[in-house]
């Protein structure tokens, strides 16, 4: 498969990416071919106790997972295993084979491309989305924060320009967003939609309404100190210090998986002029949407 990298309005690249059924994907770290293993995640053997988590690239996955992790282990202790190692993108179909249940399986697909079994079977969805306006920044300083040779080196108004432009890989977050909420409207697939700055707000609350979508006898308590475990403060140095490295990722100083974790840091980052824009991409790809999002808090 040839790998494409797309050029920024400033002639920076960005990259290299794999074409799949017309969305960009990252080189993925497999010894399957990229095509073939995508073909792959298709016909994925789900078992009855299986959970997938669901969300579009930097809009939350990481938190999440460890919530529903803790939740599934009645314990707010942090493990040294990380997401990407239940990611079916990332991860070899065999390797998620052989996962001890029950499995967290986690991903940014899109809904036509996650295993078939995953509707035919009514596996339990957790799918979480973020703000476009934060995500986009997010997506940025992650991209730019990778130690790599031949990295993004743009500027973030170009980056930006990309996004409203949808070029950026694992899809058009527009329509990404629109098929998830096509699975929420239909009513035939169990899952519980949270908001990440709902969950920023009222992360108990939320924690709470995750175990009782899953059927958890968890207690308050638990509850809480799942809370305070998943807090930013708390997860940041987990992911630099404890976590393992299974996709070998090394960051520039002062970036890494984790960096804010804020609702509205947008505003920081995007002009009055840049937000007009955005506002009208939003308009244009969401006027048959109901989602509403959150911009600050």
């Amino acid at each position: 498969m040839a790998l494409k990298r797309v050029e920024d309005r400033s002639g920076c690249k960005l990259g290299p990416y794999i074409e799949y059924d017309g969305i960009l994907f990252p080189i993925l770290p497999l010894t399957t071919p990229s095509e073939q293993h995508l073909d792959k995640i298709a016909n994925i053997e789900i078992r009855p106790d299986d959970i997938l988590i669901s969300a579009y690239s930097k809009s939350g996955s990481h938190w999440i997972w460890e919530i529903v992790r803790m939740l599934i282990c009645r314990s707010p202790k942090h493990s040294k295993a990380e997401k990407e190692c239940q990611m079916l993108e990332f991860t070899e179909t065999e390797m998620i084979d052989k996962l001890p249940c029950p499995r967290l399986l986690n991903t940014h697909l899109s809904v036509k491309h996650l295993p078939k079994q995953i509707f035919t079977n009514r596996t339990k969805i957790v799918y979480m989305y973020r703000n476009p306006k934060d995500v986009v920044v997010s997506l940025y300083c992650h991209i730019t924060g990778i130690k790599r040779t031949n990295g993004y080196d743009g500027k973030f108004e170009d980056f930006l320009d990309l996004f409203l432009r949808e070029k950026v890989a694992f899809g058009k977050w527009g329509d990404y967003i629109k098929e998830w909420e096509d699975v929420l409207d239909k009513g035939e697939t169990p899952i519980i939609a949270i908001a990440y700055e709902d969950m920023k707000k009222n992360p108990v609350k939320c924690i709470k309404e995750v175990a009782k979508f899953l059927e958890l006898d968890v207690t308050d308590e638990l509850c809480d100190a799942i809370a305070d475990a998943c807090s930013f403060s708390k997860m940041k140095p987990i992911a630099e210090n404890l976590k393992e490295n299974s996709l070998n990722v090394t960051w520039k100083e002062g970036s890494g998986m984790l960096r804010k974790g804020q609702v509205g840091d947008w505003k920081n980052w995007i002009t009055v002029a840049e937000n007009e824009r955005f506002d009208e991409f939003i308009e244009t790809k969401m006027k048959e949407s109901d989602m509403k999002f959150i911009y600050s808090l």
